[in-house]
């Protein structure tokens, strides 16, 4: 059993490497990356790297989830300086799409490879839609609730805002040898995505009239 010293020295180590991996995949990609890079970039053996992460894709899996904890958390920072929904909602997408820029700067996949690393995160993926959906769901009601926003079902619509948005991004990277997109490209991917989201926030704010 592990003293509380020891489990801070490894989570300390541990802190120490994802950060290393981060600054590593953020200049070379998932590709071009190696374990024993990582390992001198930390001054550690391989065979010592090996033993907080076994594999380079367990690694890469730690460095998402590291990235997706420290968009969650800006999420709700931003949460607490934006108590209005209309904003909220803005505030989300320029940050998702800042998120997933991160993320493509981390990977610079190939498209093959992306399809083989893929199983090894559709974990986090998946956690990471939820807890999206989530921020969103509690978005969207707090806007009905003030009586800003009209609508049915949150929960639905929720997951159609996720989808289209979606949508948008992926758009930019179909049938192409590299998963990475240009700074001009993430650009029109804002754009695109901000004014999609003011029809949206601006089809919530409509309310039907009965004509007498």
């Amino acid at each position: 059993m592990k003293t509380d010293n020891e489990s801070k020295t490894s989570a300390g180590k541990t802190e120490i490497i994802l950060k290393a991996a981060q600054q590593r995949l953020g200049l070379y990609g998932y590709e071009k990356t190696t374990m024993k890079e990582i390992a001198d970039d930390v001054a550690m053996s391989k065979a010592s790297l090996y033993y907080y992460y076994p594999d380079k894709e367990g690694l890469f899996k730690a460095v998402i989830e590291k990235e997706q904890e420290d968009f969650f958390a800006k999420i709700e920072e931003k949460s607490a300086s934006l108590p209005d929904p209309e904003e909220m909602l803005e505030a989300y997408v320029k940050l998702r799409i800042g998120y997933f820029r991160e993320f493509m700067n981390l990977s610079k996949f190939r498209s093959t490879e992306h399809e083989q690393v893929k199983p090894i995160l559709r974990a986090l993926f998946d956690n990471f839609r939820a807890r999206e959906k989530m921020i969103l769901v509690k978005v969207l009601a707090s806007g009905k609730q003030s009586g800003k926003f009209h609508f049915e079902d949150e929960q639905q619509l929720a997951e159609m805002f996720l989808d289209i948005l979606k949508g948008l991004r992926f758009t930019l990277i179909k049938q192409r040898p590299f998963v990475e997109l240009a700074a001009e490209e993430f650009q029109l991917m804002e754009k695109a995505s901000a004014n999609f989201t003011r029809l949206f926030i601006r089809g919530l704010k409509y309310q039907e009239t009965t004509k007498k």
